[in-house]
């Protein structure tokens, strides 16, 4: 499972979003190819489908690139940088991250 914000969810179902950044420390939590369904709370059945992680790498915050940005959902990399700092204010100022690359499957019907 890999939680996102419910803005967030149109984004990857759209396939706009398709990179997520976490402070995971130097272990990730997902492996390469593995399936994961994506919620916006942890202790709930409601899921809006699954992702599949393509990539996986360990990143500083600061070396996003524009690209990078709009992998995240359409952003610049100014918007995004404003936007990790309201999700994570306490982060320090550059911290390494784990950068997930994922497709977005369809929910089961």
């Amino acid at each position: 499972m890999l939680l996102f914000k419910p803005y967030h969810i149109p984004l990857i179902q759209a396939g706009e979003k398709r990179e997520t950044r976490r402070m995971w420390g130097e272990k990730p939590r997902v492996k390469l190819n593995s399936v994961h369904l994506i919620k916006t709370k942890i202790f709930t059945k409601e899921n809006f489908g699954a992702v599949q992680i393509l990539s996986l790498r360990w990143e500083a915050l600061l070396d996003i690139t524009d690209e990078g940005a709009k992998r995240e959902g359409n952003y610049t990399r100014e918007s995004y940088l404003k936007l990790f700092r309201e999700i994570y204010p306490d982060a320090p100022e550059n911290p390494k991250l784990w950068v997930i690359g994922f497709t977005y499957l369809e929910a089961e019907r």
